[in-house]
């Protein structure tokens, strides 16, 4: 066997068989294909590691009848595939499809050699996902969730052909509720067959001196969100009437047009958003400062806090 790779090695093993052969060391490393004996001359013997049959028998079990299909398998072809060949021939959405084996789910992404079936007869279980109906932009589209998945999810599969789909900035509506994108659907109480809204919001972003992001609804009204900053940030004021939002709006060309104090009863709509983003300095109102804490070292982050004029640096250490 000199001067003969783990290639040609493996290809006189494979002649008359059905199998794929994979070689390791003693130490359990991987034999690349392109070495040879000499060059693992220390570390005999090799060992057989993994064995995969050619070509399976998947047993794919779909609700109300058994579908039979030969599967042939190499390093590319993944689940994807097979979900394909259903749809063509049984009408069932890809997308729809959910393999099992026993307990476990599938990984589509994974090749059928990746998934370590070594059996030449697989049985699969085929589930059929529940079917939600998502409103968005004067459009309806049909996505297929788990009920185990979360609202994030669904907003996911309306986006899964782009590259970089987007987990933040939209909300999803329910029989008039907005639901907790983080409780998963069964938890919501959805059913497949249900409908729901979809709506982009905007990009609240506090820049200058104290910088954050949030989402919201267009109609949503400026206190509103002063209450929710207050609640997420809540070393920054004790009391609403301590600070103001200052709205700057910019022109096409990039320049500065205007600033606006926001007023806390007016919706978010009212400032005319030419953009799904607005940005907005914070400013203390009379009788408050805007008091930023620069630490020395590098184990802390700058905090900031909206404080009454005539309260004490112990106040301040307080906070």
């Amino acid at each position: 066997l000199k001067d003969q790779t783990m290639e040609s090695l493996s290809n006189r093993f494979e002649e008359d068989r059905d199998f794929y052969f994979d070689f390791t060391d003693v130490f359990g490393q991987e034999v690349p294909y392109n070495a040879t004996e000499e060059d693992f001359n220390a570390l005999q013997p090799f060992y057989i590691t993994k064995v995969v049959p050619k070509s399976m028998n998947l047993h794919i079990s779909l609700p109300g009848k058994l579908y039979k299909m030969i599967c042939q398998v190499d390093s590319t072809k993944k689940f994807t595939s097979i979900k394909e060949s259903i749809e063509k021939e049984e009408h069932i959405p890809a997308d729809q499809q959910k393999f099992l084996m026993g307990d476990r789910e599938v990984n589509d992404r994974i090749s059928l050699m990746g998934q370590g079936m070594s059996e030449k007869d697989i049985d699969i279980t085929l589930e059929l996902l529940p079917k939600f109906t998502i409103n968005y932009s004067s459009k309806a589209y049909d996505v297929y969730v788990d009920l185990k998945k979360s609202g994030f999810d669904l907003i996911r599969a309306i986006f899964k052909k782009e590259t970089c789909p987007p987990t933040e900035g939209f909300s999803l509506t329910f029989e008039g509720k907005i639901i907790d994108q983080n409780q998963t659907l069964e938890q919501i109480g959805l059913k497949s067959g249900d409908t729901l809204n979809m709506e982009r919001l905007l990009k609240f972003s506090i820049v200058g001196s104290v910088q954050l992001s949030m989402y919201f609804g267009r109609n949503t009204q400026v206190s509103k969100i002063k209450a929710h900053l207050l609640e997420k940030k809540r070393e920054l004021c004790s009391d609403i009437s301590g600070f103001h939002f200052l709205y700057y709006r910019y022109g096409k060309d990039g320049s500065l047009e205007r600033t606006q104090v926001m007023n806390d009863a007016y919706p978010l709509l009212c400032f005319h958003p030419q953009t799904n983003e607005l940005e907005v300095q914070i400013k203390p109102n009379d009788g408050y400062l805007l008091i930023k804490l620069i630490p020395t070292g590098t184990q802390y982050t700058s905090a900031f806090a909206i404080m009454e004029k005539n309260k004490t640096v112990a106040d301040l250490q307080d906070t």
